[in-house]
């Protein structure tokens, strides 16, 4: 499996919602050749129909997804005796620098019936039609998660909807517990499970083993702990497991190929901290690193 998105220009994407449809088709149901103004990605979850895209005919079914660029001649039908239910979205996609971008689709991509995504399409739909005072704002939101896991499913091959519940619950109990001494074998001992076969598990869903993962978490909560410029390299060492300052310089370099000196700021960056990470919460005890929010009294996480 590959890994999840993370530092590509898919980052740097931004949907505008032109038209959305939950498409429950009639026999007479078709769209008329036409130019598109905007992208069209319609995901269908029941029946199919037959799409025209330049010219090109697609037949289409439940659990494919169609990708239809801006400024393709585009037509379709259902077909009677199968009826095609759709969800339809028509956005405008540009960069960071207000450039118009294309989606690395293939014009057909079966990914199968994810309830996730059913679930965010009817999220979109409540807000789409309520039109509440600042909806658009709302309807970005699950525009970009729906893109996301498009992205997700077709480019990255990862599909976080299957991920095992146990295996979700020790990710979780990562972000917000990195800095004490965790292992394999402690999480493995809590499911019954045996170190190999869990280490299998977490492989399985991650694309990485579970040292690998914690080790990645903690590089990237002091990348920005650093980069605040409100500690030093020892206090940062401490705070995300590591008892060796001098261990901690050369896994940093590994990760991030530059040293944790190097991008301590002169002046202090205050906000810019990550989802999740907290330094101004963190105390340095004697016994080592102390915080609230990674406190180990509860396994409700784990449950």
């Amino acid at each position: 499996m590959s890994s999840n998105i993370d530092n590509t220009e898919y980052d740097d994407y931004i949907a505008e919602l032109s038209y959305f449809s939950h498409r429950i088709s009639t026999p007479e149901w078709k769209i008329i050749p036409a130019p598109l103004a905007a992208v069209d990605l319609t995901y269908i979850v029941c029946g199919k129909a037959e799409y025209h895209v330049n010219g090109i005919p697609y037949i289409v079914k439940a659990g494919d997804l169609i990708y239809i660029p801006k400024g393709s001649m585009r037509s379709a039908t259902t077909f009677e005796d199968d009826l095609m239910e759709a969800y339809c979205l028509n956005i405008q996609l540009k960069n960071l620098r207000g450039q118009d971008v294309e989606l690395p689709f293939p014009r057909i991509s079966n990914i199968g019936i994810h309830q996730d995504i059913i679930s965010l399409f009817n999220d979109l739909n409540n807000d789409y039609y309520r039109r509440e005072p600042g909806y658009r704002m709302k309807l970005r939101g699950w525009l970009q998660f729906i893109l996301h896991r498009y992205i997700q499913l077709i480019v990255f091959k990862n599909d976080s909807d299957t991920l095992d519940r146990r295996i979700d619950n020790v990710l979780r109990y990562i972000t917000r517990h990195y800095s004490e001494d965790l292992s394999i074998r402690s999480f493995s001992e809590k499911y019954g499970l045996s170190p190999s076969y869990f280490g299998k598990l977490f492989i399985r869903a991650t694309g990485t083993s579970f040292r690998q993962y914690l080790t990645k978490v903690r590089m990237n909560v002091a990348e920005d702990m650093l980069f605040s410029g409100e500690y030093n390299v020892s206090t940062v060492a401490a705070a995300c497991g590591f008892n060796d300052v001098y261990y901690f310089s050369k896994v940093f370099k590994a990760y991030k190929g530059v040293s944790p000196s190097s991008i301590i700021p002169s002046v202090p960056h205050i906000s810019r901290h990550i989802p999740g990470c907290y330094p101004d919460e963190l105390e340095i005890s004697a016994s080592g690193p102390v915080s609230p929010v990674n406190d180990m009294n509860s396994n409700s996480s784990l449950s």
